[in-house]
C-alpha cells in the first residue's frame, strides 16, 4: 500500500480529532466505575467486560502502549493491557468520565460492535478447528474499530458509500474519495497508528483491499490460483483469516444480505482449510459463546439475529428516495397481457412442494424455505396472511 500523501493525512487527522472530541464511550461505565472505586478492586473483576465491549479493549490497549512506549514489546490483548496499567491507570482514565455518561449508539454502530465480538469468537474457534496455533482473537476483535469510529462521526457519508458499493464493488476507492476525501484504507491506517493498535492490525490495513467480486467468487469455489491476483498478498496470511472472520460475522447477523453468508462461508472454508462439519461446529460454538457473553448488554444477541428472515437492505429514505419528477403519459397495456405476465411470475405451491419432497437440499437455509412458503401461500393462492402454529 502506498504512503498516505500529507494533504490526505491532514484531512484524516482533522476527523480523528473530531472523534477524540466526541468518542464512543465504553458501553458499561455504570458497572465498571463502581467496581473501580472499590478498595479491593482487582484486574480479574473486569474480565467479563472485555467480552462485551470492543471499544473498552481498544482504549485499554492504547493506554497500555502509552505506559510502555519506551519498550520494544507492547500489550496487544485487553487483559494484558489491563494488567499493565493496573487498577490505578484504569481509574485515571475512566473515573473522570463519570458513570452516568454514555454515548447514543446508532444502529449501525451497534451492528458493527456486535459483529466484532462474534468475529473474535469465530477466529478463535476456526483456528482451533484447523489446528492453527495463532491467537487471532484480539486482532479480529479490533479489526472494525476504525470503521466503527467513521460510522460514528460520518454516518451520512458512510451510508452513501454503503449504498453505492453494493452496485459497484470494483469502484470502492473512487466512491470513498468522492464521499470522504480519502479512502477507508487510508483512514484505517492512520487511526490504527493514532490508537496504537497491534502490528498485525496495522499490517492488515496496509494491504490493498481485495475488492474484486469475481475473483472472490472464484476463490470461494476453487481456492487461490493465478486467476485471483487480488488475493496475492492476502493468501495464507493471518490478515486474511482476520478479514474473512469479520466478513462472515457480519453476514451471519445481517438478515438483509440474502444468503450472502453462504459466499463468505466458502471464503472462510478455503481460508482456514476446513471441512463443512468443522466450520459449522465453529460457527455454532461462536454464536453460542458470543450470545451468552452479550446477554443483557447494550448490543445485539448474535444467536437471535441468525433467525431473522432475509429481507431487502433497509437504507435511509433520504438516500433512496428519488426526486419528484413530472408525470409522463404512458400507454396502458391490454388487461389480458398484464394478467398473463403476472401469472407467469406467481409462485407455484405445487413446485414448492415438489422441491421440498424431492430436493430439499436446494434450500440454502430454513429462512429461504419459510420465505418461499410465505410467497407461495400469499401471492400464489391469494391469501392475505399466513400463521404457522
Amino acid at each position: 500500500m502506498a504512503v498516505i500523501p500529507s494533504n490526505i493525512k491532514s484531512k484524516i487527522n482533522l476527523l480523528v480529532k473530531k472523534y477524540q472530541g466526541d468518542p464512543i464511550l465504553p458501553l458499561e461505565l455504570d458497572k465498571i466505575i463502581p467496581r473501580l472505586r472499590k478498595k479491593d478492586a482487582s484486574v480479574k473483576d473486569f474480565v467479563n467486560f472485555y467480552q462485551r465491549d470492543p471499544l473498552l479493549c481498544a482504549y485499554l490497549i492504547d493506554l497500555a502502549w502509552q505506559a510502555t512506549s519506551t519498550r520494544e514489546n507492547h500489550p496487544t490483548a485487553a487483559d494484558h493491557a489491563m494488567s499493565t496499567i493496573g487498577i490505578t491507570g484504569a481509574r485515571q482514565f475512566l473515573v473522570n468520565i463519570g458513570e452516568d455518561e454514555s454515548t447514543q449508539l446508532s444502529k449501525e454502530v451497534v451492528f458493527l460492535l456486535t459483529s466484532s465480538l462474534l468475529a473474535a469468537e469465530l477466529a478463535k474457534n476456526l483456528c482451533k478447528e484447523s489446528n492453527k496455533k495463532q491467537n487471532l482473537y484480539w486482532a479480529s476483535l479490533a479489526h472494525q474499530f476504525p470503521d466503527i469510529a467513521l460510522w460514528h462521526i460520518q454516518p451520512k457519508a458512510m451510508w452513501k458509500i454503503q449504498y453505492q458499493q453494493a452496485k459497484s464493488i470494483n469502484k470502492i476507492e473512487k466512491i470513498d474519495q468522492k464521499e470522504l476525501g480519502f479512502t477507508r484504507s487510508q483512514w484505517r491506517q492512520q487511526l490504527s497508528t493514532v490508537y496504537h493498535m497491534s502490528e498485525l492490525n496495522q499490517l492488515t490495513y496496509k494491504k490493498k483491499p481485495p475488492n474484486h467480486a469475481r475473483q472472490l467468487v472464484r476463490y470461494a469455489n476453487q481456492g487461490y490460483t493465478d486467476k485471483t491476483p487480488c488475493l496475492k498478498e492476502w493468501h495464507k496470511t493471518d490478515s486474511w483469516l482476520i478479514l474473512t472472520a469479520n466478513w462472515l460475522a457480519k453476514s451471519l447477523i445481517a438478515p438483509w444480505l440474502k444468503n450472502s453468508h453462504q459466499h463468505y462461508y466458502h471464503l472462510v472454508k478455503q481460508a482456514y482449510g476446513l471441512s463443512d462439519k468443522q466450520i459449522k461446529q465453529a460457527i455454532s460454538l461462536s454464536l453460542r459463546n458470543s450470545s451468552e457473553n452479550l446477554h443483557d448488554s447494550h448490543l445485539l444477541v448474535p444467536a437471535s439475529c441468525s433467525f431473522y428472515l432475509p429481507q431487502a437492505a433497509v437504507y435511509p429514505k433520504w438516500l433512496t428516495q428519488a426526486p419528484l419528477a413530472t408525470k409522463k403519459v404512458t400507454t396502458i397495456q391490454p388487461a389480458t397481457n398484464k394478467t398473463t405476465t403476472n401469472h407467469q411470475h406467481k409462485p407455484d405451491l405445487k413446485q414448492l412442494l415438489n422441491k421440498l419432497i424431492n430436493s430439499p437440499e436446494k434450500f440454502s437455509n430454513s429462512a429461504e424455505l419459510l420465505t418461499e412458503s410465505f410467497k407461495a401461500i400469499t401471492v400464489g393462492l391469494g391469501f392475505s396472511r399466513v400463521v404457522f402454529h
